[in-house]
C-alpha cells in the first residue's frame, strides 16, 4: 500500500487532502518511472536511478521537470517523506515523470516494507520459458519504460500456466532476463549472467550483485551464450531486481538448483548496500 505523504514536483503533499491529481493524469501523454529501494533511511542506488531517468528522457527527447536538475533537493524531500510516513525499515520509492503536451510533472511516492535488508525471498521459483521473444538489437532494451508492457504480457501468460513465471529468450534462443530483473547462474566458482548484447534489461542492482560475487572470489562471466541446454549444467540460479528483491530459482523444467552461494551473495550484497 502506498504511503500517505507524497512529493509533487518540489512540494510534499498529503494524499488525505484533495490533491486533484486527475489534472495531471488525465492529460498524461507518456510516463517514465523508476522504483528505488531504500533501507534504514539510506538510498544506496539513488544516483544511478535518477541518472537513468534523465538519460531516458534525453534519449526520447522529452524535457524533464526543472526540479530533477537539483538532485540534492530531491533527495532531501525523499528523506522527509520517509520520515513523515514513518517508513523506518525499508521499501520502494516510486519516482514518476508524467509528461503532458507542454509540461512535465514529478510525482514521488513510497511503498513501505517490514524488512531491514535487501530481501532474499523465502519462496523459490519453478520456471519455464516464455513464447514471447525479445529482439536483442533494440537500443532501448536496457530501460524500464521500453520493457514494462512486454513484461506484463509475459507475466500474464505465466499466470495461466502451472509454473511460477517465465524466463525470456531472444530471437537467437539466448536467455535474456526474468521480468523486472536480471537472471544469474552459478557453476563451481563462476557466476554467469546474460550480457547486454542479449537485449537484457539493465537493472540498477546488477553492478552490486556482480561486486558482491567478485568479493566472494567468483569469476564473473557476462555472456550471450546462455541457452536452455547450457543451464542444465549449472548448480545454482537466482533472479535479482531492485524493485522485486532477490529470489532463488528452485528449478527450470526438470532441472533443480541449490542455493548455498546465492545466500552468501545476498549477505554480501547487503553489506555493500548498507555499509555507508
Amino acid at each position: 500500500m502506498a504511503a500517505r505523504f507524497i512529493i509533487i514536483n518540489n512540494e510534499i503533499k498529503d494524499t488525505h487532502e484533495n490533491l486533484n491529481l486527475s489534472s495531471i493524469y488525465l492529460k498524461e501523454t507518456f510516463r517514465l518511472e523508476e522504483k528505488i529501494w531504500f533501507c534504514n533511511g539510506k538510498i544506496p542506488l539513488y544516483e544511478e536511478n535518477i541518472f537513468s531517468l534523465c538519460e531516458q528522457a534525453e534519449i526520447i527527447s522529452y524535457n524533464i521537470p526543472e526540479i530533477l536538475n537539483n538532485k540534492n533537493e530531491i533527495r532531501r524531500l525523499i528523506q522527509r517523506i520517509i520520515n513523515k510516513n514513518k517508513a523506518f525499515l525499508s521499501g520502494l520509492i516510486n519516482v514518476s515523470i508524467i509528461f503532458q503536451e507542454k509540461k512535465s510533472d514529478l510525482i514521488i511516492s513510497l511503498i513501505p516494507s517490514e524488512n531491514n535488508h535487501f530481501e532474499l525471498k523465502n519462496q523459490s521459483l519453478l520456471l519455464s520459458f516464455s513464447k514471447c521473444i525479445k529482439f536483442s538489437g533494440n537500443e532501448f532494451n536496457c530501460f524500464r519504460f521500453y520493457n514494462s508492457a512486454f513484461w506484463k504480457t509475459v507475466q500474464f501468460d505465466a499466470s495461466k500456466s502451472k509454473v511460477d513465471g517465465f524466463i525470456i529468450l531472444n530471437e537467437k534462443g539466448g536467455i535474456v532476463e526474468y521480468p523486472e530483473s536480471n537472471i544469474y547462474f552459478i557453476k563451481d566458482k563462476v557466476l554467469c549472467t546474460p550480457s547486454l548484447e542479449t537485449g537484457c534489461y539493465l537493472d540498477p542492482i546488477r553492478e552490486k550483485i556482480l561486486e558482491a560475487a567478485t568479493i566472494l572470489d567468483l569469476k564473473i562471466v557476462e555472456t550471450n551464450k546462455l541457452n536452455q541446454d547450457i543451464i542444465s549444467d549449472m548448480d545454482e540460479a537466482f533472479i535479482a531486481g531492485e524493485s522485486i528483491a532477490m529470489q532463488k530459482i528452485m528449478g527450470i523444467g526438470n532441472k533443480r538448483f541449490t542455493h548455498r552461494t546465492t545466500i552468501l551473495i545476498n549477505k554480501k550484497l547487503n553489506e555493500i548496500l548498507l555499509e555507508n
